[in-house]
């Protein structure tokens, strides 16, 4: 039962996470200036472009989506949101030289399954801006194309989880994994925008991207 108990409190947690929002901002016109609609469309029910969205807003994110008027420009951004600390987003910015510039930022505020702390104060507590060298910039797009992020589903496929099992000693409640992270990968290319969402990714090439991106930034953090 404790357990149980535990799983609800999350799952109320998560929700308040993503309905919150800056005043005056429905999420509908929050979401719509980040992500093209149904972009998220594997689970009918989920919010996680309000989520996504709410979260770029807080961390004073600019929506690439629109972007993909201007077909010169080009932009990736990692954004790691996870359950228990505060986000990270790095955004590269790749200009008509070769070379580029990279932005992170952090904000003083639980987006995850908290939905606030007493300490929170919704202030960017990183914010850093440094060049890219050209040969820098080509291994991002080096490893970009290897894995082929722009082929990639935005999201991966999912069962339909296992809540329970009977057994001979009784029924064995299955709770869905709650301690993770999501890992957000966005991209804008001669007019084109792909965004790619996983939840803690395994070490492979998508993972060790995002990473690269971190370590461009400057960023330290333990991703997981």
């Amino acid at each position: 039962m404790k357990a149980l108990a535990l799983f609800v409190c999350a799952a109320v947690g998560i929700l308040q996470a993503q309905s919150q929002r800056p005043p005056g901002l429905p999420p509908a016109v929050l979401s719509s200036q980040y992500f093209p609609p149904g972009v998220f469309d594997t689970s009918p029910h989920s919010s996680s472009d309000t989520w996504y969205a709410y979260t770029l807003n807080a961390l004073e994110e600019p929506p690439l989506f629109p972007l993909r008027s201007n077909g010169s420009v080009q932009v990736y951004r990692f954004l790691w949101l996870p359950s228990f600390q505060r986000p990270i987003s790095v955004r590269l910015t790749i200009n008509s030289a070769g070379s580029g510039s990279i932005v992170a930022r952090s904000v003083d505020l639980h987006t995850g399954l908290l939905q606030k702390v007493p300490s929170d104060t919704a202030k960017l507590i990183l914010d850093t801006t440094r060049d890219v060298d050209k040969a820098q910039v080509q291994d991002v797009l080096g490893q970009l194309q290897r894995f082929a992020f722009w082929e990639m589903p935005t999201e991966e496929a999912q069962a339909a989880p296992q809540v329970s099992e009977t057994t001979p000693h009784g029924t064995i409640v299955r709770l869905p994994e709650l301690d993770g992270s999501r890992w957000i990968l966005e991209g804008i290319r001669g007019g084109e925008y792909h965004v790619v969402d996983r939840w803690s990714p395994k070490e492979n090439s998508y993972s060790q991207i995002c990473k690269y991106l971190l370590g461009l930034g400057r960023v330290e953090a333990a991703l997981y």
